[in-house]
């Protein structure tokens, strides 16, 4: 039915899939950072490809009448779930009339948390995976890295994939999906699926980039259509290389700055901080114009100018107000290049965690504070105030984060007792910035005060720890013989053996 393919997976892309997906500890969320393919990358790199309906779910292991709802803050066992699915449509591996794929419990994957429903008809990238749980065979698996999506939301990409198995040529593909773009009587959600298609295939291909091409984009900026022309604008923020520094998209972004509508300058700031970002620009991979200069005005100071403008004024609507001073703040950090500048967007940044109350937008601004080094250790204090008295584990895991990226190392015996903290996540954001703020004197700190915490909190925190150990390789080396002695008191029932394996594998 399907050509089996066993994936070698590096170790730490394991860890981070499976860090990722539990982190949050909670079973109705999961986050998960990846990258995805492009849709003819993915056709050639997936297993199975086709388009079906969902019969019937089964929950697999753990067994659900025995398992309890996990305790806050803790870590625990992934469901693996197999659905039956009526295929529709075949583009690759699957010859047969029904097909039965696992979620949830892939090892090695951003494992796919979606629950399927009955009746669903969905695009279907699978890959063949080995369960968490070593007693099950392998089998294709969703999961969150791939393509799959619901088929109305998969339009358009179930035509491409026609016409990539008709060989028809990227220029060819690129030109129809253009057409589709442009034309003002197809649906919007149709015209911004095939946008994001035109995207991932310069991505994948960039040398099929033309000039046409990017005029047709900057066309469809100036739309009166406001979704079209906002959807547009955010494509420059792709994560790209092929729209970095290249001067008629950043001089297009300026000019929507002045747009009537808050919501087309917002996302023109926002792509601005991407397509002038001075982190990649000096990167020998950009062959567009480096200079953020246009026509003479400073994209830095144009940006500055607009924040302190936008910052002094007091707007009725408050949400509005602060997404549009923090999307500001982080594009400007983005933009910074010399050190005066650098020092001009970390006061920046410093002063929007005073005024930012949204906990997703103060994580981006940590962030951001974070990539400026030793020029972000200007609201340090701030931060540790922060740091010791929220309740939010989020909040705290960004802040640690942070405050080692930084290397605050004058509030590293502040941050060392965090690795006591109640929720999973903290922990690990407490060893990892111990680690970087003092990597010197970390394997001694691991062994003499580290590892007693760590065995104690080892059975309710194995995904966070064990991604540490990843991260960290030889440097946690202190960790090596209690992982040795856990390994062995699993059996092929328990979802954390094979993450134990890894681990040991990593500290090799």
């Amino acid at each position: 039915m399907f050509k089996k393919k066993y994936s070698s997976l590096k170790l730490i892309g394991v860890f981070a899939g499976i860090f990722l997906s539990f982190s949050l500890n909670t079973p109705e969320v999961h986050a998960c950072s990846c990258f995805v393919n492009g849709t003819a990358k993915e056709l050639e790199s997936s297993d199975a490809v086709f388009l079906g309906e969902v019969i019937e779910e089964k929950a697999v292991l753990p067994d659900p009448s025995k398992t309890k709802k996990p305790e806050e803050g803790k870590s625990h066992p992934p469901t693996h779930y197999e659905y039956t699915m009526k295929v529709e449509k075949s583009w690759k591996g699957v010859s047969g009339s029904t097909m039965t794929i696992g979620a949830g419990g892939g090892l090695g994957t951003c494992s796919y948390h979606r629950r399927l429903e009955p009746g669903q008809r969905l695009l279907i990238y699978a890959d063949m995976r080995k369960s968490f749980y070593p007693i099950l065979k392998p089998m294709l698996f969703l999961n969150n890295c791939s393509r799959t999506k619901t088929l109305d939301k998969g339009e358009i990409e179930a035509q491409y994939l026609d016409a990539i198995i008709a060989n028809k040529d990227t220029k060819t593909i690129i030109r129809s999906l253009l057409d589709i773009l442009t034309n003002e009587e197809m649906k919007n959600e149709n015209r911004i699926e095939a946008l994001d298609l035109i995207i991932e295939t310069i991505r994948d291909k960039p040398d099929d980039l033309h000039e046409g091409t990017v005029r047709a984009l900057v066309e469809a900026t100036e739309s009166s259509n406001t979704k079209i022309k906002i959807a547009t604008i955010d494509a420059f923020s792709y994560p790209t290389r092929i729209f970095i520094g290249k001067t008629v998209i950043k001089k297009t972004l300026l000019q929507l700055l002045n747009d009537k509508d808050q919501t087309v300058r917002n996302a023109a700031a926002q792509a601005l901080g991407d397509v002038a970002n001075n982190r990649f620009l000096s990167r020998e991979f950009v062959v567009n114009d480096p200079a953020n200069i246009i026509a003479g005005e400073n994209i830095f100071g144009t940006l500055v100018q607009e924040f302190e403008k936008v910052a002094l004024k007091n707007w009725e609507n408050k949400k509005l107000h602060e997404r549009t001073i923090s999307i500001l703040g982080v594009s400007i950090s983005k933009v910074a290049g010399s050190e005066e500048e650098k020092i001009k967007a970390a006061e920046i940044l410093s002063r929007l965690m005073d005024r930012i109350t949204d906990p997703h937008r103060r994580a981006s601004i940590m962030k951001q504070l974070g990539y400026l080094g030793k020029y972000g250790i200007i609201a340090a204090p701030k931060l540790m105030q922060i740091l010791k008295n929220t309740n939010d584990n989020s909040v705290k895991k960004n802040i640690l984060s942070m405050l080692g990226n930084i290397k605050a190392t004058k509030y590293l015996e502040d941050i060392k007792p965090f690795i006591k903290d109640k929720n999973c996540s903290v922990v690990q954001g407490a060893i990892l910035a111990v680690h970087r703020i003092d990597s010197k004197n970390f394997p001694e700190f691991l062994k003499n005060n580290a590892m007693q915490e760590i065995k104690k909190r080892f059975d309710d925190c194995a995904f966070e720890i064990l991604f540490v150990v990843t991260i960290l390789g030889s440097d946690a080396t202190a960790m090596k013989p209690f992982i040795i002695e856990k390994l062995k008191t699993m059996d092929d029932h328990s979802w954390q053996k094979s993450t134990l394996e890894y681990a040991v594998e990593a500290l090799r």
